[in-house]
């Protein structure tokens, strides 16, 4: 069943689900600025990409609660989580993280 408008609104205010999604941008940090480099002669969207995912990553060490409500707006809009609420796994935190993390670096 869908999550109600108000459920969402819940989940807003839910100190705890913004401490577990701060908690899944924390732990990605140091796998992101792991990354390698594109090679030489690489398409430029690939680059520019490898570039925007670096900086979030700094972004992220330096801003975690600014780095982490742009996630959370992913948060809020998975289903899943909408289901789950409060109870949603850690796993599906950190999945919506890693599946957004290239589209929150477009925003930084």
């Amino acid at each position: 069943m869908p999550a109600i408008l108000l459920q969402v609104a819940s989940l807003y205010a839910s100190q705890s689900l913004k401490d577990r999604t701060l908690g899944a941008v924390l732990k990605k940090i140091p796998f992101v600025l792991a990354e390698t480099p594109p090679a030489e002669g690489a398409p430029q969207e690939e680059i520019d990409e490898y570039d925007r995912r670096q900086k979030l990553a700094t972004t992220a060490a330096s801003s975690p609660q600014m780095v982490r409500d742009r996630f959370f707006t992913y948060e809020l809009a998975n289903g899943t989580i909408q289901e789950a609420g409060e109870a949603a796994l850690d796993s599906d935190i950190e999945y919506v993280v890693n599946f957004h993390w290239s589209d929150v670096a477009k925003t930084i």
